[in-house]
């Protein structure tokens, strides 16, 4: 038996492919079409979403972590005068 050297496609990758099947022949495609058809695959893979909101949460808390600290040496610079 000998290994296929090419890679079979993911499901979910080839976003172009997918938009077409769902779309059809209609023609050009609007950003609006494209963003629709994005938002809908995300929202078919929790997993997905699970992951962009974890990011999305870490992020936040680490802008709120930076902001606290710039709070604290605000007073402390204040208390040392």
């Amino acid at each position: 038996m000998s290994k296929s050297t090419h890679s079979q496609p993911q499901p979910g990758l080839d976003d172009e492919a997918d938009d077409t099947e769902v779309l059809g022949k209609k023609g050009v495609r609007s950003a609006t079409d494209i963003q629709r058809l994005k938002l809908e695959k995300l929202l078919k893979n929790p997993v997905s979403l699970i992951l962009i909101f974890s990011c999305v949460l870490c992020f936040l808390v680490d802008v709120l972590d930076l902001i606290i600290m710039l709070h604290v040496c605000d007073m402390l610079i204040a208390l040392s005068r």
